[in-house]
């Protein structure tokens, strides 16, 4: 019989160890382990991990596994944050130091140096979810038991000049650019125990009540009310006697309310004070009705973008209680500075409602006034920059500012900024009189119906994901109205749109409740929420306000967060089950080849391990798994060819998540001999050391598996080959087994492609199949390369004699 030949030069099948060796796809491998595919038509050698820090994270000692890792571009650097300059950094969570703190790395150029800037969030040890958006770093330490002052932060640029559009230096507040930490919580303005703070009862919130006043560091209050209906447009209550009042700020002394420039700002609002009407006013007074004035804390960052507080109520606006079916003016006017100077802080709004059925508490039977509140509109939007505007106008009037001696040896004089500018000057610092308001707007209503219950102590969650600019995040603790710490494992809260630190106690999407699991991930891909549990996975549409559920996949969910990656149009995850991608469309298995059969011989015994880790390598397109476990510690997905080959290169260290560079390189944080290093993986052939087959090829029945074959010689072309030997094996027509048998050893030492022709010995004659594997005897040359095998055989003549085949 004349000679035959079969190339083996399409390696895209990857491994597959489930299915029997002669029914492997030509492309498919039993055994693939440290070589790679990932160029069509060639194996090489894997690449293996690289330590890119030196001794920068030594102080580093420990790390909470799969996690406290974020990869964050900033349009500045942090050492001179005042100039624009694109910098990569990778934010570390140090759980070592005290207090806890986030470790920023700075990577621009071949460098690897700490910042100065560190992110501190609490004092107790806890794994973080961290995130970016518009620039802005989230910090949120996982909930617990035992939190200690933990509390999510936001990290983030600032540069601003505040002199609510006036130009004193003395009071301002100014900020050159630079990066600040910030708690996240959108909270509203402070009193004396808000946690029992109900926003539809009417307190009385002047300064002498409960609430709201300087003395609990109250940002924004009412004046107790001092009108005379002899004179009806003043606030009888002189400049000196307001002083003594903003005075009680929490952090007064001898001097620190000047030094410290922080204090809280008093509101003097009032109708006029007789019972006469006013003929050029718009606005009803009734005898059994009041106007409520309510407040909200505005929080702004450098772009420009608010997030607004829910607005509470400082009290009842004074109005003369025998007036009756008349119209009259208000007087509003503003004294005070801007409360505790935080940086994202930038002002608060004024909201008037009618309260009809009014009752006056008489102190004696009844505590809290009664009334219904009807719907709350702006009277007036303070911005610190800016200044004031009312509802209805765009343009903001400027404060101004006025001053007072209040110790004469040494000298204090005591600042502060007013609205109108000639609110106590007027009346030479003995009374004041507010700006003259003669309509009520209903154009701006409020839009904010409850408070953030995200952002105290021990408050926060575990998974987030953006959609549509709302951010959804999973299994969340919080502060519910009463006070109370809830925790829903089960539950998925929304922010609300742009306002992405503002989560209400009311928006939430509930999947599936005390089904006895929690989430463990939220994901996305376009519109879809992908809420990943230990056992199940839902699909959520949320391309609408209402959102629905569009499917549930039992044993799709995953154990951990880190067993998820989302990559470029795809979340790709893994469980004990398998392997999967979903691309918007479809969940794939990724772990079922073409003809519908596993790959992988026991996935949850040989390859799935709860310490696995996944990362997706843009430049390949390639989904990469490691863990810290001895064997087994690399699997490597090409979504280009949908195969998988394996390594065991990489080291037994704990590790964090993975994150994804610029370049397209993966990194992840790795505890060596005790101290942290960031490593990278390098997707280029590296070198490694091992005895044992590295390649397996399937068994080969050249098409005729009932006749017996002689294979005579096998070509390889080849570079770089020390320490590979070949090896073949088989079956005989009794289907007794050929065991591996070394063929040759390959000897192409050099850096260019040659053929090797390697004689196969009398062992391998009468083979009904036959198949080849690699054999490497110590170190494999990074440079090592197959780039086709071709085996050279002869089918045997069948002859037979009375019957029989001989």
């Amino acid at each position: 019989m004349p000679k035959k030949a079969i190339n083996v030069n399409n390696f895209s099948g990857g491994l597959n160890n489930n299915t029997s060796p002669r029914d492997l796809v030509n492309n498919e491998f039993q055994v693939l382990l440290n070589l790679s595919n990932e160029v069509p038509g060639k194996l090489k050698v894997i690449g293996d991990e690289l330590h890119l820090t030196a001794n920068a994270l030594n102080a580093i000692d420990t790390l909470n596994y799969g996690n406290g890792l974020l990869h964050y571009n900033s349009d500045r650097n942090l050492t001179n944050p005042a100039t624009v300059t694109e910098t990569e950094y990778v934010l570390i969570n140090d759980i070592t130091a005290s207090p806890k703190q986030i470790r920023i790395l700075d990577c621009n150029g071949n460098g690897h140096v700490l910042e100065s800037n560190v992110i501190q969030y609490g004092d107790t040890a806890a794994k973080v979810e961290m995130y970016n958006i518009d620039g802005a770093v989230k910090v949120i330490p996982h909930f617990g038991s035992s939190v200690g002052t933990n509390k999510p932060k936001v990290f983030s640029y600032y540069k601003f000049i505040r002199r609510l559009g006036a130009s004193n230096t003395v009071i301002d507040h100014e900020e050159t650019g630079d990066f600040k930490i910030t708690d996240l919580h959108i909270a509203p303005i402070k009193g004396r125990d808000t946690t029992k703070y109900k926003p539809d009862v009417l307190y009385n919130g002047f300064v002498d009540e409960t609430f709201f006043k300087p003395s609990v560091g109250s940002e924004v209050f009412m004046f107790a009310p001092l009108t005379n209906s002899s004179t009806p447009d003043r606030f009888t209550q002189s400049f000196a006697a307001t002083e003594l009042i903003l005075d009680n700020w929490e952090t007064y002394n001898s001097n620190g309310y000047t030094s410290q420039r922080e204090g809280s700002m008093g509101v003097m609002a009032y109708f006029s004070a007789d019972t006469s009407a006013d003929t050029d006013s718009n606005i009803d007074i009734k005898s059994n009705s009041r106007y409520g004035l309510f407040c909200s804390k505005v929080y702004k960052d450098f772009n420009g973008a608010k997030q607004e507080s829910e607005s509470l109520y400082l009290g009842p606006i004074k109005q003369n209680s025998s007036s009756n079916d008349i119209k009259q003016n208000l007087y509003l006017g503003l004294v005070g500075r801007m409360g505790g100077r935080e940086d994202n802080y930038s002002g608060f709004k004024l909201y008037w409602a009618k309260i009809s059925d009014y009752v006056v508490a008489d102190g004696t039977n009844t505590e809290l006034d009664e009334g219904n509140i009807g719907i709350k509109y702006l009277l007036s939007e303070i911005d610190f920059e800016e200044g004031i505007r009312f509802a209805g106008s765009e343009s903001y009037q400027s404060f101004g500012t006025d001053e007072l001696q209040t110790q004469s040896n040494p000298q204090i004089i005591e600042k502060q900024f007013v609205y109108p500018t000639t609110l106590f000057t007027t009346g030479s610092d003995a009374y004041a009189v507010g700006k003259t308001i003669t309509d009520l707007l209903t154009v701006e209503p409020s839009l904010i119906e409850s408070g953030s219950v995200i952002g105290k102590v021990n408050t926060g969650f575990k998974t987030s994901t953006i959609i549509n600019r709302r951010l959804y995040i999973g299994n969340v603790q919080y502060e519910d109205s009463n006070g109370e710490i809830v925790t829903k494992s089960d539950r998925v809260l929304k922010s609300l749109p742009n306002q992405f630190d503002f989560f209400e106690e009311e928006s939430f999407i509930d999947a599936a409740i005390e089904d006895g699991d929690s989430i463990v991930n939220l994901s996305s891909v376009g519109n879809k929420l992908l809420q990943f549990k230990k056992r199940n996975l839902f699909i959520i549409n949320v391309s609408r306000n209402i959102e629905y559920l569009e499917g549930t996949f039992n044993f799709k969910g995953c154990e951990k967060n880190y067993h998820v990656v989302q990559g470029e149009g795809f979340v790709a995850w893994f469980n004990k089950y398998g392997a999967f991608l979903y691309d918007g469309q479809r969940i794939i298995d990724i772990n079922i080849n073409e003809v519908g059969q596993p790959v992988f011989d026991d996935w949850e015994s040989n390859y799935y391990h709860d310490n696995n880790v996944i990362g997706f390598i843009p430049k390949t397109k390639q989904i990469y798994i490691t863990n810290n476990q001895s064997s087994n510690n690399v699997l490597m997905y090409d979504i280009k060819s949908q195969s998988w080959f394996t390594g065991d290169t990489t080291t037994t260290n704990n590790i964090s998540n993975i994150i994804t560079r610029n370049n397209g390189d993966i990194n992840w944080l790795e505890i060596v001999s005790n101290d942290a290093k960031l490593v990278k993986w390098v997707n280029s052939p590296t070198s490694f050391t091992k005895t044992g087959v590295i390649m397996k090829s399937k068994e080969y029945d050249f098409n005729t598996p009932m006749v017996n074959k002689n294979i005579n010689t096998i070509y390889v072309n080849c570079k770089q080959t020390a320490n590979i030997t070949l090896q073949g094996f088989g079956t005989k027509r009794d289907n007794s087994p050929l065991a591996l048998t070394d063929i040759g050893t390959l000897t192409n030492n050099t850096s260019s492609l040659k053929t090797l022709k390697l004689a196969v010995p009398d062992t391998f004659k009468n083979l009904v199949s036959f198949g080849i594997a690699l054999k490497s005897t110590g170190a494999v040359n990074a440079g090592f390369e197959i780039n086709d095998i071709q085996i050279v055989y002869r089918d045997k003549a069948t002859r037979w004699y009375k019957n029989k085949e001989f």
